[in-house]
């Protein structure tokens, strides 16, 4: 398939994606009433665009290979499921192999962040060797917590992370344990990758982060997506961090197809965003406040981040215009003290290593590193008027985002009740790891400066 067919492709299976995700219905576990979920398995051979490959969809293929009235490649282009340009006996073949759970190859879509444009995502096709049994996984807090709630831990063999930011102890201790493969979650150095395929001829995938940053580099000893692909091993970009409960959900159906593990990656997409539709339901009508976020010191993030993501979908008007840079440090963007661009919250999602402390042990985040990271934002209104607030940066996104509704919308969504939900998606998916009413994930500004 040539570079203009391709790309012609990967905005048809898009379109139809969007086009499906609102009329696809999942049951919910353990009850009998049905949950419309906004997410798509992204995966050639999904010919419905639903969540799962079935026999639906092996129909759907024979009647577009026949040429049955109303069945073309142009209505469900994800019916090409060799993603060859046309649908034929191969593709029922490669379908029916899926269903028989015999090894294949798959062809799904990948994405790369670009951060400042008003199409965030480019979207490719890539191919993977499926089912994947073994793999090298990003250290970063939320891809962490993804592989946790699907339950794949055991599936990835060998992580990457910055020193400075390690895996939680508490939370993921067999993770902490293990050397990193790269000086960051960003970069892997080529000798430890070799060096790690060598040990365990299992892994044959890396799964990273959509942002185009990750897996870029080639210098000092570093490999790039390419030279992974090289070495044989698929390269899977997922939106681990996002907010949005369609693009989450549909970074958890494309793990979970890959690692078999579809039921976990269902119950936990239904789940989030029945929690989301609640919230909406509780703010729906309340004034939108001003707000900017920040996950690192004397700096705001754009509007392009994930941040400015969680404080939207927890209700604030996000008040940093679009920028190249994927934070914007004060020191060097004055005008972000102007007028125009002043929030009346500015919400901090700090991680632990970050504030040199932990948020899982209680009293580990210390009140003078709390306060130090607070001041950082003393010549903002949002300072002067006791309303920089802080939350963790590696706790689970939803809580995330509760605990800033907690924040700009205390008289709708109380602390009590935030806590509450991020005690539930603990216990049904982080194994109840950690026990929220012992620990403090919400700082308003009084209580930081507290002596």
């Amino acid at each position: 398939m040539d570079p203009k067919t391709t790309k012609i492709a990967v905005v048809a299976v898009i379109a139809v994606i969007i086009v499906a995700a609102a009329a696809v219905v999942l049951t919910t576990s353990g009850k009998s009433s049905s949950t419309d979920i906004d997410a798509a398995l992204e995966v050639y051979g999904n010919a419905d665009a639903d969540y799962k490959i079935d026999k639906n969809d092996l129909n759907i293929i024979k009647k577009v290979r026949d040429s049955e009235e109303g069945y073309n490649l142009l209505k469900y282009p994800l019916a090409d499921a060799n993603y060859d340009g046309e649908v034929t006996d191969a593709d029922v073949e490669l379908v029916q192999k899926i269903l028989d759970k015999k090894e294949c190859t798959v062809y799904h879509v990948n994405y790369k962040t670009t951060g400042k444009t008003d199409v965030r995502y480019n979207a490719y096709v890539v191919d993977t060797k499926w089912p994947i049994v073994n793999s090298i996984g990003n250290g970063a807090a939320n891809a962490l917590i993804l592989y946790t709630i699907l339950g794949i831990e055991d599936k990835i063999a060998a992580i990457n992370y910055s020193s400075g930011s390690p895996p939680d102890k508490t939370l993921y201790p067999k993770f902490a344990e293990m050397e990193s493969l790269g000086g960051s979650t960003t970069a892997l150095t080529a000798a430890k990758v070799i060096e790690a395929v060598a040990a365990d001829p299992t892994i044959t995938a890396v799964i990273t982060a959509d942002n185009k940053s990750y897996l870029s580099s080639k210098t000092d000893g570093k490999i790039d997506e390419d030279g992974l692909e090289e070495m044989g091993l698929d390269v899977i970009r997922v939106k681990h961090a996002a907010v949005d409960p369609e693009e989450f959900g549909s970074a958890l159906l494309l793990l979970g197809f890959l690692y078999q593990v579809e039921s976990n990656a269902k119950d936990a997409a239904v789940w989030i965003k029945n929690v989301y539709e609640e919230l909406d339901k509780k703010i729906s009508n309340a004034v939108q406040p001003k707000v900017a976020a920040t996950s690192s010191g004397a700096a705001l993030s754009t509007l392009f981040s994930d941040y400015a993501d969680a404080a939207t979908q927890a209700g604030g008007k996000y008040t940093i215009p679009a920028n190249a840079s994927a934070s914007l440090k004060i020191a060097e963007n004055q005008w972000l003290l102007n007028d125009e661009f002043q929030g009346e919250y500015i919400i901090q999602m700090r991680t632990g290593t970050g504030l040199h402390g932990s948020w899982y042990v209680e009293d580990g985040i210390t009140k003078a590193s709390l306060q130090d990271a607070t001041n950082d934002y003393k010549d903002f209104k949002a300072y002067k008027n006791h309303k920089v607030c802080m939350t963790s940066g590696d706790i689970p996104i939803v809580a995330r985002v509760l605990y800033a509704a907690y924040f700009l919308h205390p008289d709708l969504v109380s602390l009590e009740y935030a806590d509450q939900v991020h005690q539930e998606f603990v216990d049904k998916f982080l194994g109840g790891t950690y026990k929220v009413a012992g620990l403090h994930f919400a700082y308003t500004f009084d209580e930081i400066m507290e002596s």
